[in-house]
């Protein structure tokens, strides 16, 4: 039968809006057997239908498909308070459970969110096929190779790192000095949260903690998987925002206890920063729903937005950096740090015309402590301009370091600046007081390091990439090096 104009129209429009859909890679669906029992558990459980299917895809790998057009406006998942996994249903769990004497175990009570949460992953995978939850844990990651916490956390319980092998040691040494920071952090909470856990479920007969990468495993999994449902509020005040929630957008703790929670089938969808939804708990269904305001075509991958991050914080939280990042900068706190222990040791990185005490450097941090001016020195490749934090430790230390002033009157003269007043650093007859030029010296003097130092860690990188190509987190740590030579080579030579 022949179509008219109507259906022509139509399927133009049709055609056009898949074209404007965000994203343009189609995926294959998976027949992965840990996918179609999620899946009709969680129906059983009473998650609504939704239009997303698991899928892999050439560059996110495991990500969750659109089975039909999406558009803007429509929900993309709602998920059951039932199947919403929180800290105060654990810990109502854990209290239940009778102790070696009989009674109920109150120290329960004294665990964290993070530590319920990832002590109930812990124990429900150690019950395998026998836990309710089989399914979710099933379709869990079976590991964290591209997290570096997790390559770093060793075989044993510790506070520190564990580089004692090739692996770990060649990664740790091919980290960013922020991204190792980060780890370092991370180590520590973790072998907190895994002391205070044991020590406070001692009482509970089965399971104790024993395993340490099991425990490392479970506690990734909430870091990198959990949904943040809001700050905790009191009972009062979340019966006056229930009234008033007109719009799924408003984030609302499911009690007054939690703020975050594990959720199937949801923690499955991939991050983007194009990607623009809305969520929040809706107490009248009891649903936490996801809105989506992308339009997406029939085959495209469906995406989240984890938050406005770069890729520091996305390969230490996450285990995965992205191309183009639009939020991606240049740290340049371990170059301060070395340059400012530079000064110290008498061994400054430029010329000084007169010799700087310990304690007078240390009096000019200060002032910038105490003014909260210290630490998150960046440079931005979309910026003409440094960051305020920055050029405020420049102005402050330069003219005292390479011009010889008095630290006296370099702080007067900085404080009148930080205060928008006409700060007269032209005032001397040596053309290098100028705190413009001198920031723009030493800028450009450490980004060519710092550019001689990425083409070597790149060049390293890609050796060890070509040798194992299969390793996510080499290709990750050659997207970091990449990125931070791109934007070093803009600084250093902007003029």
């Amino acid at each position: 039968m022949r179509r008219g104009r109507t259906f022509r129209q139509r399927r133009r429009r049709a055609d056009r809006l898949k074209k404007e859909a965000v994203g343009t890679t189609r995926g294959t669906p998976s027949l992965d057997q840990e996918w179609t029992d999620l899946r009709k558990w969680c129906k059983s459980q009473g998650m609504p239908r939704y239009k997303l299917s698991l899928a892999y895809f050439p560059t996110t790998f495991r990500g969750m498909m659109a089975t039909k057009d999406i558009e803007p406006g429509e929900d993309l998942i709602r998920v059951p308070e039932r199947l919403l996994v929180t800290a105060s249903k654990i810990r109502h769990t854990l209290l239940a459970r009778p102790n070696r004497s009989g009674t109920p175990s109150p120290p329960s009570r004294g665990l964290s969110e993070h530590q319920a949460l990832a002590y109930w992953i812990y124990s429900e995978s150690c019950l395998s096929n026998k836990s309710l939850w089989s399914s979710y844990i099933r379709s869990l990651p079976r590991d964290f190779e591209s997290v570096p916490l997790y390559v770093l956390s060793g075989d044993r319980p510790s506070d520190e790192l564990s580089c004692v092998a090739d692996g770990p040691r060649w990664i740790a040494k091919h980290l960013p000095h922020s991204v190792l920071q980060r780890v370092v952090q991370q180590q520590r909470i973790l072998f907190s949260d895994w002391s205070q856990t044991r020590k406070l479920l001692a009482t509970i007969v089965v399971p104790q903690l024993t395993e340490w990468r099991r425990y490392v495993w479970a506690w990734l999994v909430v870091g990198t998987r959990c949904i943040h449902l809001g700050s905790p509020t009191s009972p009062t005040q979340q019966q006056q925002q229930s009234k008033s929630l007109s719009d799924s957008t408003i984030l609302k703790p499911i009690s007054c206890q939690d703020s975050i929670a594990l959720a199937p089938v949801l923690d499955l969808l991939n991050h983007s920063h194009t990607a623009a939804v809305s969520t929040g708990f809706e107490p009248t269904t009891r649903q936490f729903v996801i809105k989506t305001h992308c339009r997406y075509a029939k085959g495209q991958e469906v995406f989240i937005s984890y938050g406005p991050h770069d890729n520091h914080f996305m390969l230490a939280e996450y285990g995965f950096a992205i191309e183009y990042n639009p939020f991606q900068i240049l740290e340049l706190d371990y170059e301060m740090d070395a340059w400012i222990l530079a000064l110290k040791s008498n061994a400054p990185l430029s010329q000084a015309k007169a010799a700087l005490t310990a304690d007078a450097i240390d009096g000019l941090v200060n002032i910038l402590k105490r003014h909260g001016l210290w630490g998150d020195f960046t440079l931005s490749p979309k910026d003409p301009e440094p960051s305020y934090r920055l050029l405020a430790a420049l102005y402050l230390l330069l003219p005292v370091v390479q011009c010889g002033s008095t630290s006296h009157s370099s702080s007067n003269l900085w404080e009148r600046w930080r205060r928008g007043e006409n700060a007269n650093y032209n005032s001397s007859s040596n053309a290098s007081n100028m705190p413009e030029a001198a920031a723009q010296q030493w800028i450009r003097h450490i980004c060519d390091g710092i550019v001689q130092k990425s083409n070597m860690m790149l060049e390293d990188v890609q050796i060890r990439q070509s040798a194992c190509p299969q390793e996510f987190l080499f290709r990750c740590l050659g997207v970091i090096w990449h990125d931070t030579n791109q934007c070093a080579r803009l600084w250093s030579t902007r003029r």
